[in-house]
């Protein structure tokens, strides 16, 4: 199975259009062919994308997502050939609406993400474990101060590289990590990084027929999207190596980005760098096998869809034991940008 993610920065004055049957960037008089795959994440300032250009990239059944400049994703153009799946999402209605299911299936997204975050520590080189889910957990509250203490771990752990690079963490605080106008450069780039994934992720939610404002480790988030948040989980430590890999080699530069009123802003070239970094290890390929037990070579963006259709089968048939599968790699360090 593969699924290939691409991503388009665009510069003041340039945009997406149609020039003989391709999809183009316009730029200040030239034309220059892009390369476009099952996903596309556009980000950019003052520049546009044409109708035609948004009708071509459908009719290829291209999902787009456009990227605000703080990794938010802005808008999202989801091609009509991805059909609503009646009967899996009458199914997530009534698993929603079960407490007990909710959180087993929460549990499940969280344990995969204490999991793949602590394994990369150790891919890292990092010592770090992390702590156990009480046994008497039983609500999502319970949950999130099990998330909590090992987010504050994991954090205090891989800060250690962050000092090394020359850029030391502060206090983790609503403040610094607020998805808009965090506070510091660091967390500035992991929030954007994020909202690549949470493009690439909303894709796989789509595809895989689930309705993406009913989740179950994150619920009661009026406007938003839940079940892509949940969906992150699983994908969130590409995210974060992604941004670890872009401080350590080029935010050293302090021209490329600068605090104003308390918000971080990049220069484009960092913002491009952020972006294909965390396309580079969606698209990285790596060995696992699949429920069926298929086993090749497939793409963090593949196993992640994949992990979303386990999650549809086991909404669809309670019976089938949900266990996500998301391996850590040692591919993810062989070749850094």
């Amino acid at each position: 199975m593969e699924v290939k993610c691409s991503h388009v920065s665009l510069n003041f004055g340039e945009g997406l259009g149609v020039d003989d049957g391709r999809t183009v960037i316009r730029s200040h008089g030239r034309v220059i062919p892009i390369e476009v795959s099952d996903f596309l994440a556009v980000s950019g300032k003052r520049s546009w994308i044409s109708l035609d250009a948004l009708h071509k990239l459908a009719l290829d059944g291209v999902v787009v997502n456009l990227v605000g400049y703080n990794g938010v994703v802005e808008s999202t153009f989801t091609p009509s050939e991805v059909k609503l799946k009646g009967a899996l999402r009458l199914a997530q209605y009534r698993a929603a609406t079960d407490e007990h299911r909710t959180f087993e299936i929460a549990k499940e997204f969280a344990r995969t993400r204490v999991q793949t975050e602590y394994d990369l520590l150790h891919l890292l080189g990092l010592k770090a474990e992390p702590t156990s889910l009480p046994p008497k957990t039983s609500n999502l509250h319970g949950l999130n101060g099990y998330e909590g203490s090992n987010t504050t771990r994991y954090w205090a752990a891989l800060g250690t590289l962050y000092k090394k690079a020359g850029h030391p963490l502060p206090a983790r605080t609503s403040r610094h990590l607020q998805n808009i106008g965090a506070t510091h450069p660091v967390f500035a780039c992991q929030n954007y990084t994020l909202g690549i994934l949470y493009s690439f992720c909303r894709r796989s939610a789509v595809e895989s027929g689930l309705d993406c404002s009913v989740g179950f480790g994150h619920r009661n988030m009026d406007g938003k999207e839940p079940m892509v948040y949940d969906c992150v989980e699983l994908g969130r430590f590409i995210a974060e190596l992604a941004t670890l890999n872009v401080v350590r080699k080029r935010l050293a530069q302090k021209d490329w980005w600068q605090s104003v009123r308390g918000r971080v802003f990049f220069a484009d070239d960092l913002r491009k760098r952020l972006a294909r970094e965390t396309v580079r290890l969606l698209n990285l390929q790596i060995p696992w096998m699949e429920s069926m037990g298929t086993r090749g070579n497939w793409s963090y963006a593949a196993i992640l869809t994949a992990n979303m259709q386990r999650l549809g089968k086991h909404l669809l048939n309670p019976k089938t034991p949900l266990k996500f599968s998301m391996p850590v790699s040692p591919a993810l360090l062989e070749r850094e940008i």
